[in-house]
């Protein structure tokens, strides 16, 4: 029982992990368009149009990516 419960946490924290690394490529590469553009990102890269092509995963990593962009532009 308890073998169980370290596997299906290992796969959770695992799985964690790796949707915050995404996330952290994702906002990265908005930053660096902000940087290049030197001009507000959010009106050239739409988060809400889902493409047919794209995953519900990617769509959320790439919207909490946009979010966290949002977020510290607001306190600076």
């Amino acid at each position: 029982m308890s073998g169980t419960v370290i596997v299906i946490f290992s796969l959770l924290s695992l799985s964690l992990v790796y949707f915050l690394l995404n996330v952290c490529i994702q906002f990265n590469r908005i930053n660096s368009l902000n940087l290049l553009l030197g001009m507000d990102v959010t009106k050239l890269y739409n988060i809400d149009e889902n493409h047919e092509d794209d995953y519900y995963f990617n769509y959320l990593i790439r919207k909490s990516a946009m979010q966290l962009y949002i977020l510290t532009n607001k306190r600076t």
